[in-house]
């Protein structure tokens, strides 16, 4: 069970009796609820540290019990399931990954014939004991988690379970990188999504680096010769030319020394979000994939490691926050930029730092599973982000117009990734 809720709510003590007008003895005098904020201190007492355990994702995220939510009562994204399965397939605990494989299967389920997803369903079940989707946009990052998260499943099990649903996903991501070619040739990055049967011709960065991983991954799992379902192409070439172009295409060399946002530089793609240069998950997500593929057996083509610690030397310097976590942007003080420090963007760059250079990161490895321990409570919910007075939010809806609000519940990708960078 779900334990350790936090007292959110607390009650001024009304006042006596002798307060009421005598006169008018039966006026209600009414008292609002104050809300006690949690914080990671509060006056001389911290918050003490938890060890982020699987319980979260089990009890609360994932219901009856194949379908993984993003948060309780939120949708059904294979972006943050991907994810959650990733966690599950790495703790392995026990039942954890046959309960990730479950999970997966329910995706498998959901996959369109194109070898898409659609970026959100509704979580209760229709007529067919399927899911609906909640909108016509599928997105490039959710079908590279469901391939990435399939592949290490395969890949831990010494299995081909999820290879023809693995081959379907990058046939997808190679339709997308087709289109993008054709309004820029030469640049084989990936489109982001398609809206309403439409292609975005903007690729973002830190997607293309997921399905670069991802792709390496499904090589891992099924071997250099893997082909895409239908076109029969060569994962391996698709690969090596993603690669190259978010080398080529999107770093900003010794002058700029970070990965840019998307390609073509500021172009705002379909679904607008706070555009920013630097961003601190771009530059963790794409330095461990060039990292990983130049690293690898499968690349062909020349070696960019050497771009992988400059930028996250540089995201160290201009997005590390007095926590111990990560911006979301450099801090420049403009008016869009705040200094919350967010789970999410920590376990990525603990992950990078991981992945490229763990013992010159040693100090800052420690230092970001600590943060994220000290957002954990005992039961693996994790807050989303902590502000620079130390109050901590437990999550944020992501688009402009709600941006204000807190979203329903602690984020399962909070959970999951900070489970990933072994906080």
């Amino acid at each position: 069970m779900v334990f350790d809720i936090p007292d959110y709510t607390q009650y001024v003590v009304p006042p006596p009796e002798s307060y009421y007008p005598p006169a008018a003895p039966n006026i209600m005098i009414y008292v609002s609820p104050v809300r006690v904020p949690h914080a990671l201190m509060s006056g001389t007492t911290i918050k003490e540290k938890h060890t982020l355990v699987t319980d979260y994702l089990k009890q609360a995220c994932i219901i009856q019990p194949t379908i993984v939510v993003a948060s309780p009562t939120g949708a059904i994204v294979p972006y943050e399931g991907g994810y959650a399965a990733k966690a599950l397939i790495f703790k392995n605990g026990a039942g954890e990954r046959a309960l990730a494989k479950s999970v997966l299967d329910r995706f498998v389920l959901l996959q369109n014939a194109d070898g898409s997803w659609y970026d959100t369903y509704y979580p209760v079940q229709n007529a067919s004991g399927l899911h609906d989707k909640m909108r016509d946009l599928k997105v490039d990052s959710g079908a590279s988690l469901q391939a990435w998260a399939m592949s290490d499943y395969d890949v831990a099990l010494a299995s081909t379970v999820y290879q023809s649903t693995v081959r379907k996903a990058l046939g997808w991501l190679r339709d997308l990188q087709l289109a993008f070619i054709t309004y820029n040739p030469g640049v084989n990055l990936l489109c982001n999504l398609i809206w309403q049967g439409s292609y975005d011709y903007t690729a973002l960065t830190a997607d293309c680096a997921e399905s670069l991983l991802a792709m390496k991954r499904a090589l891992d799992a099924y071997g250099s010769g893997l082909t895409t379902d239908p076109q029969g192409y060569s994962v391996k070439t698709m690969a090596n030319d993603l690669y190259e172009a978010i080398a080529l295409w999107t770093w900003t060399g010794d002058a700029g020394r970070y990965y840019q946002t998307g390609y073509p530089l500021g172009q705002m793609p379909t679904f607008p979000f706070t555009y920013k240069e630097g961003l601190s998950f771009t530059q963790a997500l794409t330095a461990m994939a060039i990292y990983e593929w130049a690293n690898s057996a499968y690349n062909t083509k020349p070696d960019y490691r050497d771009q992988c610690e400059k930028a996250l030397d540089r995201s160290m310097a201009l997005c590390a926050g007095r926590w111990g976590g990560y911006f979301y942007s450099p801090w420049y003080a403009a008016e869009d930029e705040t200094q919350n420090e967010f789970t999410v963007y920590t376990g990525l760059m603990t992950l990078a730092m991981s992945t490229v250079n763990a013992t010159k990161y040693a100090e800052q490895i420690k230092l970001g599973q600590a943060f994220i321990k000290w957002l954990a409570m005992t039961d693996g919910r994790v807050y989303d982000y902590v502000r620079p007075d130390g109050q901590l939010t437990i999550s944020e809806i992501a688009f402009p117009e709600f941006r204000k609000d807190e979203g329903y519940s602690f984020l399962a990708l909070n959970s999951a990734i900070g489970l990933l960078a072994g906080a």
